[in-house]
């Protein structure tokens, strides 16, 4: 019957070929419009035929559109890569997917995501004294099962370089060149996009630490050994983007944190044992890149909460099920999450103190000059509540930590020195974390392999804690207490001990193993290729 299908309607079948490379890549363009009379609403979706259900494009329509009335200036000055229109707002978003008839479907690996849908998005707001709000509003949406944001984002920017933000022969056109390309893949393709060249890196798993750490150009000496045709080659090939590199911008970042440079520790501990966060600013930019920020920063540590770069009112984040919530549905126990809206998080913390076993998250505060009160004290002046769990425990390494304060761009914005903050704070954390699993990696070295039928190596966290007491570890932890030498290292290794244990408890740290079996499979069946191979449309 299909054959005769396509004999009868050769058009129709070349058509849904089409649709379903692109698929490979996204699922649609969707653009929203903020009708005033109605409220959010679709304009177009293409591929138009994509079965998207009423509740993903009820989800879409209320998180493209920012809950909070802030224009974004244009990028801090430290940020790579040329500044957006003034008018234009990129952000990202995550929901469930809840479109069964949405056909996903990868040849290879990264398979992408069967059970949520990023977006990324550009927000548009322009004065029109026609109207009876005097502006409109509309945001130009790709969506993906696929969590390439950074990627997506420059697709956005070049389709909208013409200003026209919902032109639908533009969107086929972009649509008609993504069908074209290869499948994503592990390595590195080169893709035409418009009349451009961009270059995609695709690492075998999302959790790679430093993925799109800018590079030192080339001296002057090697250039001129490679000659002039070589050195205007490099200076006109493109710059990579990495499928999963963070899509903020450090050096911008930290003057947004209320105790700048010195709150990243306690949070990154709290990444790192999967305790609950809140990020909470007025623009949806400064919070999705914030979130994209520090996921990054526990790399290769793979975050297993909910991780919601934006959330609104309308969000399924409070009934649908979750991951990592302990019970298989209802609101999650881990995450980190964006939010603008103030009544939002007074639902995500009535939610915390109402639902038993879930605990109180720690609410960051960002962008200081919103122009009302900040209740929510940083996690420099809430280190010291002593309560299990809350950061009292904080690891740190003291010389880098006050590389990171007493850098210039702390208190500028030079961009060279905003640049170097940037590559700072990433390979600080990086050698954090790997300094930080470096007794686990050498407790698995020591032990047997696992039988066949297991899928991962037998763990048991006394042992290790034993292993690590014997063996000891790199990272430097808070004695919180004074007076004797002997009396302070007793409270060290206490507060060691206690978050090795709670990090072999949490989620991240089964999400870690699974992820390092599953490489180490992959790479035994040769499944990850070179990594280095490029790839064209």
């Amino acid at each position: 019957m299909d054959k005769l299908k396509h004999v009868l309607h050769p058009h129709r079948a070349s058509r849904q070929r089409a649709v379903d490379r692109f698929r490979h890549w996204a699922v649609a363009f969707v653009v929203c419009n903020f009708n005033v009379d109605v409220g959010p609403e679709i304009e177009l979706v293409h591929p138009p035929e994509t079965p998207f259900s009423q509740a993903d494009l009820s989800a879409i329509c209320f998180n493209s559109f920012p809950e909070r009335q802030q224009h974004d200036a244009a990028p801090p000055a430290s940020s790579p890569g040329p500044p957006d229109p003034p008018d234009l707002v990129p952000f990202h978003f995550t929901l469930r997917n809840a479109s069964p008839d949405v056909a996903l479907a990868s040849p290879c690996p990264p398979y992408g995501s069967p059970s949520h849908l990023h977006a990324a998005a550009l927000f548009r707001q322009q004065l029109d004294r026609s109207t009876k709000r005097s502006f409109n509003q509309k945001t130009l949406v790709l969506v993906s099962n696929h969590p390439f944001t950074a990627f997506f984002l420059a697709l956005l920017r070049h389709l909208t370089a013409t200003g026209l933000l919902a032109d639908p022969t533009a969107l086929e056109a972009a649509a008609s060149q993504m069908a074209a390309w290869p499948p994503p893949s592990v390595g590195r393709h080169e893709l035409p996009f418009l009349g451009s060249l961009l270059v995609l890196d695709i690492p075998p798993h999302p959790a790679f630490p430093l993925q799109g750490l800018t590079t030192a150009p080339a001296s002057s000496e090697s250039s001129s050994l490679s000659g002039p045709a070589s050195s205007a080659s490099a200076q006109h090939a493109p710059a990579p983007i990495y499928a999963y590199e963070p899509v903020g911008h450090w050096a911008g970042l930290l003057r947004a944190l209320p105790g700048g440079p010195a709150d990243l520790h306690p949070l990154y501990e709290k990444l790192l044992l999967c305790e609950p966060v809140v990020v909470l600013s007025r623009s949806p930019r400064l919070c999705s890149d914030a979130v994209s920020c520090l996921l990054d920063l526990i790399r290769p540590v793979p975050y297993a909460g909910e991780a919601r770069p934006y959330l609104t009112m309308q969000s399924d984040f409070f009934s649908a099920p979750a991951s990592g919530n302990g019970s298989g549905s209802g609101p999650p126990r881990h995450y980190l999450v964006g939010i603008t809206n103030p009544f939002l998080l007074g639902r995500v913390l009535s939610m915390a103190g109402s639902t038993p076993g879930h605990p109180k998250p720690f609410v960051l505060h960002l962008d200081d000059s919103c122009g009302y009160p900040n209740p929510y004290p940083s996690l420099s002046s809430s280190r010291s509540s002593g309560e299990p769990g809350t950061g009292h425990l904080s690891l740190h390494s003291e010389p880098n930590k006050g590389a990171l304060a007493a850098h210039p761009a702390t208190a500028t914005a030079a961009a060279d020195a905003a640049l170097d903050l940037a590559v700072l704070t990433r390979r600080h954390f990086a050698e954090l974390t790997a300094q930080f699993l470096a007794p686990l990696n050498r407790y698995f070295a020591t032990r047997a392999p696992p039988p066949p039928p297991s899928p991962s190596p037998a763990f048991h966290t006394a042992a290790f804690l034993a292993s690590l007491a014997k063996h000891g570890t790199s990272v430097r932890f808070r004695s919180g207490a004074g007076g004797a030498a002997a009396a302070a290292t007793g409270a060290r290794q206490r507060a060691r001990d206690a978050v090795y244990g709670a990090f072999c408890q949490g989620p991240n740290f089964r999400a870690w193993v699974d992820m390092k079996v599953g490489l180490e499979k992959e790479a035994a069946a040769g499944l990850l290729g070179d990594g280095g191979g490029e790839k064209g449309g």
